[in-house]
């Protein structure tokens, strides 16, 4: 689990001012995995691993504001597991939505500015407002 959350941190560093896409699709994935094991076993040591996914979620996106509310979550349910994921999950889609119409929004500036995408002026600077 260790191991992933490095290889996670590093992807987040590689792709800061390009498609976060790929990432939400990896952590989805990562989601699922963990869904599965808490259909195997219902004991209480899978706790703590949750909580270190949603703090890489946190890492992930940090330009989201409703992360921090789905945190507070995780933490008065925890005995609700099954039913936070999937709220989780939604969560995960809208921003998912968000990024895609976040992209599209920057793509057209980007052509009428004529900017170089592989700068990542526009990722970088503030968001762009659509």
């Amino acid at each position: 689990m260790q191991q992933k959350q490095q290889q996670q941190q590093k992807q987040q560093q590689q792709q800061h001012h390009q498609h976060q896409q790929q990432q939400q699709q990896m952590q989805q994935k990562q989601q699922q995995l963990q869904k599965q094991q808490q259909h195997h076993h219902h004991h209480h040591h899978h706790q703590h691993q949750q909580q270190q996914q949603q703090q890489q979620q946190q890492q992930q996106q940090h330009h989201h504001h409703h992360q921090q509310q789905q945190q507070q979550q995780q933490h008065h349910q925890h005995h609700h597991q099954q039913q936070q994921q999937q709220q989780q999950q939604e969560q995960q889609q809208q921003q998912q939505q968000q990024q895609q119409q976040q992209d599209t929004c920057m793509d057209t500036k980007r052509r009428f500015l004529g900017l170089s995408y592989k700068r990542g002026t526009l990722y970088l600077g503030p968001r762009c407002c659509c």
